[in-house]
Order: structure tokens, then C-alpha cells, then sequence
């Protein structure tokens, strides 16, 4: 079997073995096996649990299910299907397609409801000591990745998954649509719509996309701290991710419609890549231990 191309960045890579060797281990009962398993695939998971529902917490729970799921599945994989991570992402992409919508999905508004409150937050220029203070260029940061975090989730879940999948996590046409089973022709139609939406709404507000809105991250990052967005005690996006998106999928996205030139998809694939919480493995592990005791 060929092995993943985009590996997670667990130490289960430490594991000599391929997919098939772990997963005969992993059936037979060998828990470093499973482990190892699991660690290869749970940073994608993960991130696409955090671009399609936005909070941490609430992605750490999703891809703990996720991984419960593949755990008391993983009998029935079969490798002349498909590869054992194409496998994995399709049962985590169903999943989050069909899970309970979470609170931040259900209180965010549609991209006119969602303009309106970013132009009711002031333009604010920090003062001489906020100017100062070091940790401002990452406040900063953490308003501009929250607030394209928010416009993403404006999407519906259906344009949001597609746009997640192929924009930011740089999945081929053929690929993603698999996972979503619907043909390649329908995901690309999906996928630019879905962008069209996203960017013209961007054109529109964005300073960093058009230089002739008046929005700009450092002005508003004031405003986002007095309504609870950017909290310096606990920073949601900028906080200990190794890499961006672009390091970890490569820089081979598809071309579909003219927006592409413009620097839109750069700026969303310049998110952090998280790895996952050490915690959300570790739970799953001991749940499969508490039942099997």
C-alpha cells in the first residue's frame, strides 16, 4: 500500500511500519500499534474538525469521536478499497458533515449579518504603550485569523466542507470528492461557489484583499479584545501550531476561477496547522481500555 503523502506529525512516526503492518498489529490487540495508527492521521482530522467548527474545544471532542469510530471500525477496512488514510478522512469528513451543530455554528451569522457587525466594531489606532506591548503584533494576528476563521464559517456546512477540504487542506478535485461522494464535477462547482461567496465578501470588507476598505486587522484587534474575541490569556489561533497549511499540504491547489490570482486562497491557507491536544489520543486510548476491562 502507498503511504500517505501528508503524514501527521505525532510521534507515531517514530514506529517503523506501514499502514498494513500497524493495522495487522492493531487487530491483533497490539495497543503501540493502534497508537501509532491513530497519531499518523489525527492532525488532519483535527484541523479539519477546527475549520469546520471553529472552537477548540468543540473540535477536540469531534475528533475524539472520530477516532472512537475508526478504532471499533477498523476490522472492517478493507486496503482493495481504498488506502487506509482515504478510508479514515472519509469517515471523519461524514462525520462532521452529520454531527450536532455546535454553538458557534449555530450563533454565526450569514456574510451580510456578519458584515454588519464587523462595520459596527470601531476603527481604533492603538496608543503609545498598546503600540509598545510585544505581545500586540500577535493580538493582531489573532484578529486576523479569527476573523477569517468566522467568515468561513458563514458558509454552510455543505460549501464550508468543500471549501476546507480543497482550498485550505489542498485536496485534489478526485480526492475530496470521494471522501464527499459526489462526482468531481459536482465538487468543483460546489467548491467555486463556495469561494465566490467567501471572496467576494472579502473584496468587499477586507483591507488586506482590497486596500480601499476601510477594515484593517490592527485597527479593529481593540475592538475584538473589548467584545471577548482576542483574548491575550488565551490565544485560539496563533498559540503553539508548528507550521502553516501551506507547509504541511504543499503549495499544488487547484485553479478554478479567477479569484485564485488575488491572493485570497494565500491568506487562508497561512493558518496555523495545529497539532492535536495530547490529551484527545490519550482519552480515546483509555476509553477503549475502561470497556475492554
Amino acid at each position: 500500500m502507498q503511504e500517505d503523502p501528508n503524514p501527521g506529525t505525532g510521534p507515531g512516526h517514530l514506529m517503523p511500519g506501514s499502514d498494513d503492518g500497524l493495522l495487522v498489529r492493531a487487530l491483533e490487540g497490539d495497543g503501540m500499534a493502534l497508537e501509532a495508527l491513530l497519531r499518523r492521521e489525527q492532525d488532519w482530522i483535527y484541523n479539519v474538525c477546527r475549520r469546520m467548527v471553529m472552537n477548540p474545544e468543540d473540535a477536540r471532542d469531534l475528533t475524539q469521536e472520530i477516532l472512537l469510530k475508526i478504532t471499533t471500525n477498523l476490522s472492517r477496512y478493507d486496503s482493495r478499497i481504498a488506502s487506509f488514510p482515504t478510508w479514515v478522512r472519509k469517515i471523519s469528513v461524514n462525520h462532521v458533515l452529520n454531527a450536532k451543530k455546535k454553538p458557534v455554528e449555530e450563533q454565526m451569522p450569514d456574510f451580510q449579518g456578519y458584515g454588519e457587525v464587523l462595520d459596527s466594531i470601531e476603527n481604533q489606532i492603538p496608543d503609545e504603550s498598546l503600540s509598545a506591548d510585544p505581545l500586540f503584533p500577535v493580538l493582531v494576528e489573532e484578529a486576523k485569523l479569527g476573523c477569517m476563521a468566522g467568515m468561513i464559517l458563514c458558509l454552510d456546512r455543505s460549501e464550508r466542507i468543500v471549501f476546507v477540504l480543497g482550498e485550505i487542506m489542498g485536496l485534489k478535485d478526485f480526492e475530496a470528492a470521494d471522501m464527499l461522494q459526489i462526482q468531481p464535477a459536482a465538487y468543483r462547482k460546489r467548491l467555486s461557489r463556495a469561494r465566490k461567496s467567501l471572496y467576494s465578501f472579502m473584496n468587499d470588507k477586507c483591507g488586506l484583499i482590497n486596500r480601499s476598505n476601510p477594515c484593517r486587522c490592527e485597527k479593529k484587534t481593540i475592538g475584538f479584545m473589548e467584545r471577548g474575541w482576542v483574548d491575550r490569556q488565551r490565544l485560539l489561533f496563533v498559540e503553539e501550531h508548528r507550521q502553516t497549511v501551506l507547509q504541511y499540504a504543499g503549495k499544488h491547489f487547484e485553479m478554478l476561477d479567477d479569484f485564485c490570482d488575488q491572493g485570497y486562497g494565500e491568506l487562508s491557507r497561512s493558518s496555523p496547522f495545529w497539532g492535536t491536544p495530547e490529551e484527545t489520543l490519550q482519552r480515546v486510548l483509555s476509553a477503549l481500555d475502561s470497556s475492554a476491562s
